[in-house]
């Protein structure tokens, strides 16, 4: 007898240790909980885009002053900024017109050379940074030469940083006439540099500098006859 007593104790000791809290079985989702994926993008990261330039394309001789421009539609854009100007520095603005389509046709002055520049704005304003620029020229009355356009930046970027070591700066320069092109570069520590290495036939110079230092430098290109001045740039060097 106390056999069966002691085996229907061990039997309900069996049966009440099977849920002792280790149970595995998984939980179902509450069915008010989001996950990753039911939680919509959100809006404000989506980019408005930068519209390309189409025409003028880049050094274009223009023969009319009637001028068509045209660039791409952007990305989430409801309007588009034209800036144009004389140099390529925009500090020489002739025109600076908000539109809400991807053309816009102007009557230019002739016997000049232009530089221009769109950006895209969407329906909260929120404007888009500016296209690469492009040079073109209206041309007037007859000439035997082009002045060069104003050089272009290329390497290194606007106020970027950048090794001291064997800094290899790079531009470029572009004439109607294509005439060989000669360049004179002024580089300092100062906001007006002096001239540092002169008559360079490539658009590429490198230097090594002095660590943690603001650079400023500014490219002239000449075709023998006539000289275009660049905008002054600036690097820092680490």
């Amino acid at each position: 007898m106390k056999r069966v007593v002691y085996l229907l104790i061990c039997l309900s000791i069996m049966a009440c240790s099977k849920n002792d809290g280790n149970d595995k079985t998984p939980l179902s989702p509450d069915p008010d909980t989001k996950t990753d994926s039911d939680t919509p993008p959100d809006s404000d990261t989506i980019d408005t885009g930068v519209p390309n330039l189409i025409f003028p394309e880049k050094d274009q001789l223009c023969l009319d002053a009637n001028i068509t421009f045209n660039w791409s539609d952007a990305t989430n854009s409801v309007s588009y900024q034209i800036q144009i100007s004389t140099n390529r520095a925009f500090t020489g603005i002739v025109e600076d017109q908000i539109v809400d389509n991807s053309s816009l046709s102007l009557v230019m002055a002739v016997g000049q050379d232009y530089y221009w520049r769109v950006l895209s704005i969407d329906a909260d304003n929120v404007k888009s940074a500016y296209s690469p620029d492009q040079a073109f020229y209206v041309k007037g009355e007859a000439t035997s030469n082009y002045i060069p356009f104003n050089p272009s930046l290329t390497y290194p970027e606007q106020d970027s940083e950048v090794a001291h070591a064997n800094v290899n700066l790079q531009w470029e320069g572009s004439d109607l006439d294509n005439d060989l092109l000669r360049y004179d570069i002024y580089l300092g520590t100062v906001q007006n540099p002096e001239l540092f290495m002169s008559d360079l036939t490539t658009n590429t110079l490198e230097v090594s500098l002095e660590p943690n230092q603001t650079y400023h430098w500014q490219v002239h290109v000449s075709d023998g006859t006539s000289k275009s001045i660049g905008e002054i740039w600036s690097f820092r060097t680490n």
